[in-house]
Protein backbone atom coordinates (compact mmCIF):
# COMPACT_ATOMS: atom_id res chain seq x y z
CA UNK A 1 0.00 0.00 0.00
CA UNK A 2 1.21 3.50 -0.80
CA UNK A 3 -0.54 6.31 1.02
CA UNK A 4 -0.09 10.05 1.51
CA UNK A 5 -0.29 11.18 5.11
CA UNK A 6 1.05 14.18 6.92
CA UNK A 7 0.27 16.55 4.06
CA UNK A 8 1.35 20.18 4.58
CA UNK A 9 -2.32 21.10 4.19
CA UNK A 10 -3.25 19.24 7.38
CA UNK A 11 -1.92 21.98 9.69
CA UNK A 12 -0.29 25.40 9.48
CA UNK A 13 3.26 26.15 10.53
CA UNK A 14 4.62 29.68 10.45
CA UNK A 15 8.27 28.54 10.46
CA UNK A 16 8.93 25.77 7.96
CA UNK A 17 6.33 24.03 5.80
CA UNK A 18 5.63 20.46 6.83
CA UNK A 19 6.70 18.00 4.12
CA UNK A 20 4.22 15.58 2.63
CA UNK A 21 4.82 12.06 3.94
CA UNK A 22 4.32 9.26 1.41
CA UNK A 23 4.20 5.86 3.09
CA UNK A 24 5.22 2.59 1.42
CA UNK A 25 4.36 -0.29 3.74
CA UNK A 26 4.91 -4.05 3.64
CA UNK A 27 1.89 -4.63 1.37
CA UNK A 28 3.34 -2.60 -1.51
CA UNK A 29 4.20 -5.00 -4.39
CA UNK A 30 7.46 -3.15 -5.12
CA UNK A 31 8.65 -2.58 -1.56
CA UNK A 32 12.48 -2.38 -1.87
CA UNK A 33 13.24 -4.58 1.14
CA UNK A 34 10.26 -6.95 1.37
CA UNK A 35 9.67 -9.28 -1.56
CA UNK A 36 7.30 -11.69 0.21
CA UNK A 37 5.58 -12.36 3.56
CA UNK A 38 8.09 -15.17 4.14
CA UNK A 39 11.05 -12.83 3.69
CA UNK A 40 9.50 -10.38 6.15
CA UNK A 41 8.83 -13.15 8.67
CA UNK A 42 12.40 -14.46 8.37
CA UNK A 43 13.81 -10.97 8.79
CA UNK A 44 12.01 -10.28 12.04
CA UNK A 45 12.86 -13.74 13.35
CA UNK A 46 16.49 -12.87 12.65
CA UNK A 47 16.23 -9.44 14.29
CA UNK A 48 14.54 -10.80 17.41
CA UNK A 49 17.05 -13.62 17.75
CA UNK A 50 20.08 -11.41 17.08
CA UNK A 51 20.99 -10.70 20.70
CA UNK A 52 24.52 -9.94 21.79
CA UNK A 53 26.39 -13.15 20.91
CA UNK A 54 26.30 -13.83 17.17
CA UNK A 55 27.46 -17.42 17.48
CA UNK A 56 24.35 -19.20 16.27
CA UNK A 57 22.71 -16.54 14.12
CA UNK A 58 24.63 -15.78 10.89
CA UNK A 59 25.94 -12.22 10.61
CA UNK A 60 23.77 -10.15 8.31
CA UNK A 61 20.23 -10.51 7.11
CA UNK A 62 20.30 -13.77 5.10
CA UNK A 63 18.31 -12.21 2.27
CA UNK A 64 20.81 -9.37 1.73
CA UNK A 65 24.15 -10.53 3.15
CA UNK A 66 26.58 -10.55 0.17
CA UNK A 67 23.57 -11.12 -2.12
CA UNK A 68 24.32 -8.97 -5.15
CA UNK A 69 21.21 -10.04 -7.07
CA UNK A 70 18.92 -9.05 -4.18
CA UNK A 71 20.70 -5.72 -3.73
CA UNK A 72 20.44 -4.96 -7.46
CA UNK A 73 16.70 -5.63 -7.29
CA UNK A 74 16.47 -3.32 -4.26
CA UNK A 75 18.04 -0.54 -6.31
CA UNK A 76 15.62 -1.11 -9.19
CA UNK A 77 12.65 -0.94 -6.84
CA UNK A 78 13.92 2.20 -5.13
CA UNK A 79 14.27 3.91 -8.50
CA UNK A 80 10.61 3.11 -9.19
CA UNK A 81 8.89 3.87 -5.89
CA UNK A 82 11.03 6.94 -5.11
CA UNK A 83 10.47 8.25 -8.67
CA UNK A 84 14.14 8.74 -9.54
CA UNK A 85 13.76 8.53 -13.33
CA UNK A 86 14.78 11.70 -15.13
CA UNK A 87 16.28 13.39 -12.06
CA UNK A 88 19.92 13.24 -13.15
CA UNK A 89 23.20 11.64 -12.11
CA UNK A 90 23.62 9.69 -8.88
CA UNK A 91 26.14 10.20 -6.07
CA UNK A 92 26.53 7.19 -3.75
CA UNK A 93 28.18 8.28 -0.48
CA UNK A 94 29.65 5.56 1.71
CA UNK A 95 32.66 3.81 3.14
CA UNK A 96 32.77 0.42 1.47
CA UNK A 97 32.15 -1.64 -1.62
CA UNK A 98 28.35 -1.93 -1.59
CA UNK A 99 27.82 -0.77 -5.16
CA UNK A 100 24.98 -3.05 -6.23
CA UNK A 101 22.08 -0.87 -5.04
CA UNK A 102 23.13 2.22 -6.97
CA UNK A 103 23.85 0.04 -9.99
CA UNK A 104 20.28 -1.22 -9.75
CA UNK A 105 19.10 2.40 -9.70
CA UNK A 106 21.27 3.05 -12.74
CA UNK A 107 19.63 0.21 -14.67
CA UNK A 108 16.24 1.90 -14.32
CA UNK A 109 17.21 5.56 -14.57
CA UNK A 110 20.02 5.21 -17.15
CA UNK A 111 21.85 7.90 -15.19
CA UNK A 112 25.55 7.97 -14.44
CA UNK A 113 26.65 6.73 -11.00
CA UNK A 114 29.43 8.42 -9.04
CA UNK A 115 30.84 6.90 -5.82
CA UNK A 116 32.22 9.02 -3.00
CA UNK A 117 34.15 6.96 -0.46
CA UNK A 118 34.34 8.96 2.75
CA UNK A 119 37.46 7.10 3.93
CA UNK A 120 40.75 8.64 2.84
CA UNK A 121 43.64 6.34 2.10
CA UNK A 122 46.83 6.29 4.14
CA UNK A 123 48.02 9.35 5.99
CA UNK A 124 45.18 11.52 4.78
CA UNK A 125 42.64 9.66 6.89
CA UNK A 126 42.95 11.99 9.89
CA UNK A 127 42.92 15.28 8.00
CA UNK A 128 39.90 17.51 7.53
CA UNK A 129 39.36 20.03 4.73
CA UNK A 130 41.21 18.17 2.00
CA UNK A 131 39.82 18.38 -1.51
CA UNK A 132 37.83 15.46 -2.83
CA UNK A 133 40.05 13.37 -5.09
CA UNK A 134 39.23 11.35 -8.18
CA UNK A 135 40.54 7.77 -7.92
CA UNK A 136 40.40 4.58 -9.95
CA UNK A 137 36.89 4.16 -11.44
CA UNK A 138 34.60 1.17 -10.99
CA UNK A 139 33.78 -0.19 -14.41
CA UNK A 140 33.34 1.99 -17.46
CA UNK A 141 30.40 4.11 -16.34
CA UNK A 142 31.04 4.64 -12.62
CA UNK A 143 33.41 7.37 -11.53
CA UNK A 144 34.90 7.03 -8.03
CA UNK A 145 36.11 9.71 -5.64
CA UNK A 146 37.50 9.86 -2.12
CA UNK A 147 36.91 12.59 0.39
CA UNK A 148 34.53 14.30 2.75
CA UNK A 149 31.18 15.43 1.36
CA UNK A 150 31.57 18.64 3.37
CA UNK A 151 34.58 19.50 1.18
CA UNK A 152 32.72 19.12 -2.09
CA UNK A 153 33.04 22.89 -2.68
CA UNK A 154 36.80 22.98 -2.06
CA UNK A 155 38.49 24.96 -4.89
CA UNK A 156 40.30 21.81 -6.05
CA UNK A 157 37.31 19.49 -5.74
CA UNK A 158 36.39 17.91 -9.10
CA UNK A 159 32.73 17.84 -7.95
CA UNK A 160 32.40 21.47 -6.85
CA UNK A 161 30.27 22.46 -9.86
CA UNK A 162 28.30 19.21 -10.11
CA UNK A 163 24.62 18.75 -9.29
CA UNK A 164 23.08 15.34 -8.76
CA UNK A 165 19.55 14.10 -9.22
CA UNK A 166 19.98 11.59 -6.40
CA UNK A 167 22.41 11.43 -3.48
CA UNK A 168 22.21 8.16 -1.59
CA UNK A 169 23.61 7.04 1.76
CA UNK A 170 23.06 3.33 1.26
CA UNK A 171 23.38 1.94 4.79
CA UNK A 172 26.23 4.36 5.31
CA UNK A 173 24.68 7.07 7.52
CA UNK A 174 24.60 5.27 10.86
CA UNK A 175 24.64 1.62 11.99
CA UNK A 176 23.94 -0.34 15.13
CA UNK A 177 26.67 -2.85 14.30
CA UNK A 178 30.21 -2.72 12.96
CA UNK A 179 29.62 -1.10 9.60
CA UNK A 180 31.80 1.88 8.79
CA UNK A 181 29.43 4.82 8.42
CA UNK A 182 29.47 8.58 8.12
CA UNK A 183 28.73 8.81 11.86
CA UNK A 184 31.57 6.46 12.77
CA UNK A 185 34.03 8.34 10.58
CA UNK A 186 33.18 11.78 11.95
CA UNK A 187 33.57 10.52 15.52
CA UNK A 188 36.90 8.95 14.60
CA UNK A 189 38.09 12.21 13.07
CA UNK A 190 37.04 14.14 16.16
CA UNK A 191 39.36 12.11 18.36
CA UNK A 192 42.15 12.00 15.76
CA UNK A 193 42.07 15.81 15.64
CA UNK A 194 41.50 16.30 19.37
CA UNK A 195 44.50 18.60 19.63
CA UNK A 196 42.91 21.13 17.27
CA UNK A 197 39.27 20.83 18.39
CA UNK A 198 39.80 23.09 21.39
CA UNK A 199 36.86 23.26 23.77
CA UNK A 200 34.35 21.85 21.27
CA UNK A 201 32.68 18.75 22.70
CA UNK A 202 32.02 15.60 20.68
CA UNK A 203 28.29 16.39 20.86
CA UNK A 204 28.73 19.88 19.38
CA UNK A 205 31.21 18.57 16.80
CA UNK A 206 28.81 15.84 15.75
CA UNK A 207 25.91 18.29 15.48
CA UNK A 208 28.00 20.69 13.40
CA UNK A 209 29.25 18.02 11.03
CA UNK A 210 25.83 16.39 10.51
CA UNK A 211 24.38 19.79 9.68
CA UNK A 212 27.21 20.51 7.24
CA UNK A 213 26.91 17.07 5.64
CA UNK A 214 23.21 17.39 4.89
CA UNK A 215 23.62 21.00 3.80
CA UNK A 216 26.37 19.99 1.35
CA UNK A 217 24.17 17.22 -0.05
CA UNK A 218 21.21 19.60 -0.36
CA UNK A 219 23.32 22.27 -2.08
CA UNK A 220 24.52 19.79 -4.73
CA UNK A 221 21.12 18.48 -5.71
CA UNK A 222 19.64 19.28 -9.09
CA UNK A 223 16.17 20.81 -9.20
CA UNK A 224 13.66 18.41 -7.59
CA UNK A 225 16.56 16.22 -6.48
CA UNK A 226 16.32 13.50 -3.83
CA UNK A 227 18.47 12.44 -0.86
CA UNK A 228 18.05 8.77 0.15
CA UNK A 229 19.08 7.12 3.39
CA UNK A 230 18.68 3.36 3.81
CA UNK A 231 19.11 1.14 6.85
CA UNK A 232 22.47 -0.51 7.44
CA UNK A 233 20.47 -3.71 7.98
CA UNK A 234 20.34 -4.03 4.18
CA UNK A 235 23.95 -3.19 3.41
CA UNK A 236 26.43 -5.61 1.84
CA UNK A 237 27.73 -6.88 5.18
CA UNK A 238 24.36 -6.52 6.89
CA UNK A 239 25.70 -5.34 10.23
CA UNK A 240 23.13 -3.25 11.98
CA UNK A 241 20.39 -3.09 14.52
CA UNK A 242 18.78 -6.05 16.23
CA UNK A 243 15.13 -5.85 17.30
CA UNK A 244 15.94 -4.03 20.53
CA UNK A 245 17.81 -1.38 18.54
CA UNK A 246 15.04 -0.56 16.06
CA UNK A 247 13.66 2.32 18.20
CA UNK A 248 17.15 3.89 18.13
CA UNK A 249 17.31 3.49 14.37
CA UNK A 250 13.84 4.98 13.94
CA UNK A 251 14.83 8.05 15.95
CA UNK A 252 17.96 8.46 13.82
CA UNK A 253 15.81 8.47 10.68
CA UNK A 254 13.40 10.94 12.31
CA UNK A 255 16.35 13.18 13.19
CA UNK A 256 17.11 13.39 9.46
CA UNK A 257 13.41 14.02 8.72
CA UNK A 258 13.51 16.99 11.13
CA UNK A 259 16.68 18.37 9.55
CA UNK A 260 15.31 17.82 6.04
CA UNK A 261 12.24 19.84 6.93
CA UNK A 262 14.46 22.74 8.02
CA UNK A 263 16.21 22.52 4.64
CA UNK A 264 12.89 22.88 2.83
CA UNK A 265 11.95 19.30 1.96
CA UNK A 266 8.76 19.12 -0.09
CA UNK A 267 8.05 15.40 0.17
CA UNK A 268 9.46 12.46 2.13
CA UNK A 269 8.90 8.90 0.95
CA UNK A 270 9.15 6.40 3.81
CA UNK A 271 9.54 2.66 3.18
CA UNK A 272 9.09 0.32 6.11
CA UNK A 273 6.66 -1.76 8.14
CA UNK A 274 3.31 -0.59 9.48
CA UNK A 275 2.25 -0.92 13.11
CA UNK A 276 -0.39 -3.52 12.23
CA UNK A 277 2.05 -5.40 10.05
CA UNK A 278 4.70 -5.43 12.78
CA UNK A 279 2.33 -6.74 15.44
CA UNK A 280 1.15 -9.53 13.13
CA UNK A 281 4.61 -10.65 12.05
CA UNK A 282 6.01 -10.56 15.59
CA UNK A 283 3.05 -12.59 16.83
CA UNK A 284 3.77 -15.19 14.15
CA UNK A 285 7.50 -15.27 14.91
CA UNK A 286 7.25 -15.70 18.68
CA UNK A 287 4.69 -18.52 18.28
CA UNK A 288 7.22 -20.61 16.33
CA UNK A 289 8.69 -23.37 18.59
CA UNK A 290 12.01 -23.26 16.71
CA UNK A 291 12.31 -19.53 17.29
CA UNK A 292 11.46 -20.01 20.97
CA UNK A 293 14.16 -22.66 21.31
CA UNK A 294 16.73 -20.52 19.51
CA UNK A 295 15.90 -17.54 21.72
CA UNK A 296 16.37 -19.71 24.81
CA UNK A 297 19.75 -20.88 23.50
CA UNK A 298 20.89 -17.33 22.72
CA UNK A 299 19.76 -16.04 26.11
CA UNK A 300 21.58 -18.90 27.82
CA UNK A 301 24.76 -18.16 25.86
CA UNK A 302 24.54 -14.50 26.92
CA UNK A 303 24.11 -15.54 30.54
CA UNK A 304 27.02 -17.98 30.80
CA UNK A 305 29.57 -16.75 28.24
CA UNK A 306 31.40 -13.45 27.72
CA UNK A 307 30.13 -11.24 24.84
CA UNK A 308 32.26 -12.86 22.13
CA UNK A 309 31.89 -16.35 23.55
CA UNK A 310 35.62 -16.86 24.11
CA UNK A 311 35.43 -17.26 27.89
CA UNK A 312 32.97 -18.57 30.46
CA UNK A 313 31.61 -16.15 33.07
CA UNK A 314 31.42 -18.89 35.70
CA UNK A 315 33.14 -22.22 36.35
CA UNK A 316 30.70 -24.85 35.04
CA UNK A 317 31.30 -28.56 35.52
CA UNK A 318 29.74 -31.46 33.64
CA UNK A 319 28.36 -34.63 35.23
CA UNK A 320 31.88 -36.04 35.72
CA UNK A 321 33.24 -32.93 37.42
CA UNK A 322 35.13 -31.72 34.34
CA UNK A 323 35.27 -27.91 34.10
CA UNK A 324 33.87 -27.01 30.69
CA UNK A 325 35.79 -24.72 28.37
CA UNK A 326 33.90 -21.95 26.57
CA UNK A 327 33.61 -24.05 23.41
CA UNK A 328 32.49 -27.12 25.35
CA UNK A 329 29.91 -25.09 27.26
CA UNK A 330 28.62 -23.52 24.08
CA UNK A 331 28.26 -26.93 22.44
CA UNK A 332 26.34 -28.34 25.41
CA UNK A 333 24.02 -25.35 25.63
CA UNK A 334 23.23 -25.57 21.92
CA UNK A 335 22.78 -29.33 21.65
CA UNK A 336 21.58 -30.62 25.03
CA UNK A 337 18.10 -29.36 25.98
CA UNK A 338 18.09 -30.96 29.43
CA UNK A 339 21.56 -29.64 30.29
CA UNK A 340 20.62 -26.13 29.14
CA UNK A 341 17.40 -26.04 31.16
CA UNK A 342 19.05 -27.36 34.31
CA UNK A 343 21.83 -24.82 33.88
CA UNK A 344 19.38 -21.97 33.37
CA UNK A 345 17.63 -22.83 36.64
CA UNK A 346 20.90 -21.85 38.35
CA UNK A 347 21.08 -18.51 36.54
CA UNK A 348 21.86 -15.52 38.81
CA UNK A 349 19.11 -13.64 36.97
CA UNK A 350 15.94 -15.00 35.33
CA UNK A 351 16.37 -16.07 31.71
CA UNK A 352 14.02 -13.78 29.75
CA UNK A 353 10.99 -15.18 27.97
CA UNK A 354 10.65 -14.42 24.27
CA UNK A 355 7.14 -13.00 24.65
CA UNK A 356 8.36 -10.56 27.31
CA UNK A 357 11.66 -9.64 25.65
CA UNK A 358 10.07 -8.19 22.52
CA UNK A 359 6.93 -6.61 24.01
CA UNK A 360 8.46 -3.33 25.20
CA UNK A 361 10.20 -2.81 21.86
CA UNK A 362 7.03 -3.58 19.91
CA UNK A 363 5.07 -1.12 22.06
CA UNK A 364 7.69 1.59 21.43
CA UNK A 365 7.69 1.06 17.68
CA UNK A 366 3.90 0.99 17.34
CA UNK A 367 3.15 3.75 19.86
CA UNK A 368 4.06 6.75 17.73
CA UNK A 369 7.01 9.13 17.92
CA UNK A 370 6.59 10.06 21.59
CA UNK A 371 6.73 6.40 22.65
CA UNK A 372 10.34 6.11 21.44
CA UNK A 373 13.20 6.12 23.91
CA UNK A 374 16.75 6.41 22.63
CA UNK A 375 19.23 4.08 24.34
CA UNK A 376 22.22 6.06 23.10
CA UNK A 377 24.24 2.85 22.90
CA UNK A 378 26.09 4.33 19.95
CA UNK A 379 26.26 7.84 21.39
CA UNK A 380 25.01 9.40 18.18
CA UNK A 381 21.87 11.31 19.15
CA UNK A 382 22.15 13.67 22.11
CA UNK A 383 19.37 14.06 24.65
CA UNK A 384 18.76 17.57 23.32
CA UNK A 385 18.42 16.37 19.72
CA UNK A 386 16.21 13.50 20.79
CA UNK A 387 13.78 15.93 22.37
CA UNK A 388 13.94 18.32 19.39
CA UNK A 389 13.29 15.44 16.99
CA UNK A 390 10.35 14.07 18.93
CA UNK A 391 8.81 17.51 19.46
CA UNK A 392 9.01 18.34 15.75
CA UNK A 393 8.09 15.06 14.08
CA UNK A 394 5.37 13.90 16.50
CA UNK A 395 3.14 16.63 15.09
CA UNK A 396 3.09 15.24 11.54
CA UNK A 397 4.81 11.84 11.31
CA UNK A 398 2.12 9.10 11.12
CA UNK A 399 1.75 6.78 14.11
CA UNK A 400 0.98 3.97 11.67
CA UNK A 401 4.69 3.79 10.68
CA UNK A 402 6.43 1.37 13.05
CA UNK A 403 9.76 0.46 11.39
CA UNK A 404 11.64 2.66 8.95
CA UNK A 405 13.77 0.89 6.34
CA UNK A 406 14.57 3.90 4.18
CA UNK A 407 13.63 7.52 3.53
CA UNK A 408 13.82 9.46 0.29
CA UNK A 409 13.66 13.24 0.70
CA UNK A 410 12.57 15.35 -2.28
CA UNK A 411 13.48 19.04 -2.43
Amino acid sequence: METDKGSPHNRKDVLTPIPEITWIDETHPRHPFISSPREMRDRFAYLILKRGIDMIIPIGDPAFHHNEARLLETGRRMAEIFHLQGKGDILDVGTGSNYAVSQGIQEVTRCKVNYLDVVFEGAQESNDNLPIQKVKPIGKKCERYQGDLRDIDHPRSPLRNTRFGTIIFNGSWVAGGYNNTVMDMLESRYYQNSQTNGPESIERYRERVITQMLQSAHDHLAKNGTIILTSSRFAWHGAGYNYEGLPDEKLMFLDVVRRARSLGAKRIHVAGVSSDGLRKVVETVIADPLVQKQFEINSSLETWLTPFGDETKYSIEDEKGHVLSSQELKARICSDDDFRRELNELSPAPIPLLVDAQKKVTDELTGGVNALSFKRSRGVLSRENEELTKKDTAAYFPDSIAVIDAIAVEF
